[in-house]
């Protein structure tokens, strides 16, 4: 493999990947006023109960500034607020039940991008991390 083409460099077909599956997400969850990185960030949330923005921002795999905006226009919905346990500190968020709710409704669209990528990926590729980011980014 000729490792000197950007089409062949797991960085450039990672970020491809990544943007295009975005955009498809983007486009599903906007109905619900909602973006990828928030509903990544709710759906941790929802699993993992009460967070400290650091920690969320390390599960999503972005910048403490880019979870606290987020975080922000969530807790101005509604769809999540502050968790004090003994330490008010210690800045933690978790979902409201509004938050439960839209994250239910705006399930389905998540579910139906995910696994449309997977058919046309196929099963066996998508355990394939390889061949998953070079079909990924060819959609």
């Amino acid at each position: 493999m000729d490792y000197s083409s950007p089409h062949n460099c797991i960085t450039f077909n990672l970020q491809k990947a990544a943007r295009t599956m975005a955009r498809r997400m983007e486009a599903a969850l906007a109905p619900f006023d909602l973006t990828a990185q928030q509903f990544s960030a709710m759906v941790i949330l929802r699993n993992g109960g009460a967070l400290a923005t650091t920690r969320l921002a390390e599960m999503t795999g972005t910048e403490r500034t880019t979870i606290t905006r987020n975080l922000k226009l969530l807790r101005k919905r509604g769809l999540v607020e502050a968790a004090y346990e003994t330490d008010r500190r210690i800045n933690a968020i978790q979902l409201t039940d509004a938050g439960r709710a839209i994250l239910s409704d705006a399930y389905p669209a998540w579910h139906k991008v995910q696994s449309a990528a997977i058919a046309q990926i196929g099963k066996k590729k998508a355990s394939d991390p390889a061949s998953l980011l070079s079909i990924l980014s060819s959609i």
